[in-house]
This record gives structure tokens, sequence and C-alpha cells, in this order.
């Protein structure tokens, strides 16, 4: 039988929010005044995968991840703006990838999960958007995330999955537990696929690729925020979680399985990254020949 937890793990309670939040309030207090949200950028990746059909149009998937809405002052409208630009990409699937919650305000307010689930709300593709939560979010309160997402028509999968159908083409999309505060359970989220079908599975940390073998297929994650802060020619010095830093940002092959990490859009800690630009990955995936 698979074990599910409903609530935190003992002794990891939600913060209070420090200060009530009203709208334009959101940034650290006066931490986000020392910068305003860098310029992202639009990074593509083309996978061609054997356990896709060759000739099938490709599946085009926008990633978002580690927001942390409230990180900087004016953060609600730009994040509507992010949405409104992965809207004008004409993707077919958006999945978000978890850190959606700014849990480090410094004397600034928190963004609560009804307002943050409204800006993602005005995301549109074909296939819908589908999440999963990180260790940020449950921190908050994770069943406030899940509620304020299901008013929005999100579907957050905590090891579960979906069948998805892409112009004939039948997908399995699943996604996994937070690693900090729930249990990633792979084989509970697999267990709907069918035999042949390609699979995607979401997961907020990277680290979950190590568990990820025995079955081809293709994870997407976050939670790194691609070290934040890189130096030139060595790259990150530390990212968050157990993954290795050869995973912290890009694609890695195993074998025949695929790790997309993405640097996320937002920051945590001080409001700043060095070359490491806030980003939205395009994915487009498709056979291989």
């Amino acid at each position: 039988m698979t074990r599910r937890r409903s609530a935190l793990i003992p002794g990891l309670a939600k913060r209070p929010v420090p200060v009530p939040f009203e709208p334009g309030q959101e940034g650290k207090g006066r931490w986000s005044r020392l910068t305003r949200a860098q310029p992202h950028i639009i990074r593509r990746y083309l996978i061609e995968r054997e356990d896709w059909p060759s000739g099938h149009p490709p599946l085009r998937i926008a990633l978002l991840s580690d927001a942390h809405i409230g990180s900087h002052e004016g953060d609600i409208q730009r994040h509507l703006d992010i949405c409104a630009e992965v809207n004008r990409l004409n993707v077919d699937l958006v999945l978000l990838l978890g850190d959606y919650v700014n849990m480090m305000s410094y004397f600034g307010s928190r963004v609560p999960p009804a307002e943050i689930a409204r800006i993602y709300g005005e995301l549109k593709s074909p296939l819908g958007t589908f999440a999963v939560l990180g260790n940020h979010d449950w921190e908050y309160g994770g069943e406030d995330f899940l509620r304020a997402f299901a008013a929005q028509g999100i579907d957050v999968h905590e090891n579960s999955g979906v069948q998805l159908t892409h112009q004939g083409l039948a997908i399995y999309l699943a996604g996994l537990a937070d690693t900090n505060y729930r249990e990633p359970d792979l084989a509970a989220a697999l267990q709907s696929a069918r035999p042949g079908d390609p699979v995607i599975v979401m997961s907020h940390d990277p680290a979950c690729f190590h568990d990820f073998s025995g079955r081809a297929g293709l994870m997407v994650a976050g939670h790194t925020h691609g070290g934040q802060w890189r130096l030139p020619f060595i790259g990150p010095l530390w990212i968050p979680g157990k993954a290795p830093l050869a995973w912290s940002r890009g694609v890695i092959h195993d074998e025949d399985r695929t790790l997309i990490v993405t640097s996320g859009i937002g920051t945590v800690g001080l409001p700043l990254r060095i070359n490491c630009p806030p980003e939205i990955v395009l994915l487009e995936i498709s056979g291989t020949g």
C-alpha cells in the first residue's frame, strides 16, 4: 500500500506571516529596495527521444519554477506579465515546478496562495496547466496551495499522474511529492502509466532523478535556482538539496532517461542573481529520426 502524508512532518509547522498582505505590499521590505527583478530570458531546449514516435508534431512545454512571488517590489504585476508572455509562446502545455511563495520576507509581506493561484490562473494552453508543490509552499501551508490552485483549475500532482493526448499521441504526466516536507513515491506516481506511452515526470527537486531508473522517460525539475550566484568558469558553489552540482541547470542524459533542470524565475535570500538570469524554459520534445 502506498502511504501519502496529509499533514506536515512533525516539527515543521507552517511559519506565521509576519505582515498581513495587501496588494502593492509584496517585496522583501528594505531588501527589495536594493534591487528590482533582473530581466529574464527564454531558454529553449530541443529534446529528441526514442520513446516518442518519429514524425509526430513536437510537444511544446513551458516550464516555470521557483517564482518566490514577493521577492521583489512589483512582483505581482511582473508575474502577470510573465504569464502573458508564456501565453504568447503558444505552447501545448504549462508545467509549474514549485516554490511559488517567498518564505524569506525580511520584514516584507508574503503573497498568499489565493493571490498566487490567481496569477497562474491566467495561463492558457490546449492541454492545461499542471503543478507540483515545493518546500517553500509546504512551509507556508501546502493545503492552502492545493485549494487555491484547484479553484483556478490547476491540477496539482503529488505521487500521482494523468493521461494526456497530444494530437493523437497518449502521454503520461506525473508529479512527485516534495523531498523536504513530504515523501516522493515514483512507483505510485507511475502506477497508472500504460506500457509504451511516453512519460514526463514533474519534480520540484532534481535529486529525485536518482530514483528515476528502470524506465525510459523525461523528468523536469527546478529547486536549484541554477545556484543563483554562479562564478565565471566555475559555476555554482552550492545548490539546495542533494542533487550534484552538475545538475544545477540544463539537460542531463543518463542512458534512456533525461533530466531538464530550470534555473527558475525568482530569487531566495538576497533578491539578486549573478551570472544566472531568471528564465522561462521552452521545451520541445519530438521523436528521433
